[in-house]
């Protein structure tokens, strides 16, 4: 498991690049969570050429249903560094991109696992990862308390990130989202 978490790390972090980090992040992300997927039902034989096979098929749908998202969390973020800086006057727009920050990251969290293994369609896709964030929030705070993990541990280790962080933190946080949803069906079937 710790090997695939590296094979992922490495993978994502090379067709991330291969797409220009930009276009490359929601099909190499897509394609861990389906590499996940695929180990946790026992057909993943060939990590590598599974990533590359979904990086290449889900490149344009990957970019459609999450690139609206890195793009709202990207102007959030901006508008976050511009209230920090303007003082105490601002703190309540702050406060308010603060918390808007954290439900777009956590929202961010369950679209991997959610693109993977639903059907949903790209006009719904977001709002489904709103609903579910908003709906099961014990899974959501594990999920965030996983990214921060990820990212306490990598600012404090510095080859962390490049080794195995990302790669840890798709697999786990795919992983719980799975196991939320077969939670989910097998209660909805009882």
């Amino acid at each position: 498991m710790v090997f695939l978490m590296v094979q992922l790390n490495l993978l994502w972090l090379v067709f991330t690049l291969l797409g220009g980090v930009v276009l490359g992040t929601a099909p190499a992300t897509i394609a861990a969570a389906h590499c996940v997927r695929e180990h946790g039902e026992g057909r993943l034989n060939r990590p590598v050429a599974t990533f590359i096979r979904t990086w290449r098929s889900e490149f344009y749908g990957a970019n459609l249903a999450l690139l609206p998202l890195a793009g709202m969390l990207t102007v959030l973020g901006w508008n976050y560094l511009v209230y920090s800086a303007a003082g105490p006057d601002a703190s309540l727009p702050r406060l308010a991109t603060l918390a808007a920050l954290i439900v777009g990251g956590t929202v961010c969290t369950w679209l991997p696992g959610l693109y993977v293994h639903y059907d949903v369609p790209r006009s719904r896709f977001l709002l489904t990862g709103l609903r579910l964030t908003l709906g099961k929030p014990v899974f959501s705070v594990l999920q965030l308390l996983m990214v921060t993990a990820a990212v306490y541990a990598s600012s404090k280790i510095t080859l962390l990130p490049l080794v195995v962080a990302v790669g840890t933190w798709l697999y786990l946080s795919t992983w719980l989202t799975l196991r939320c949803f077969a939670q989910n069906e097998a209660f909805l079937a009882a």
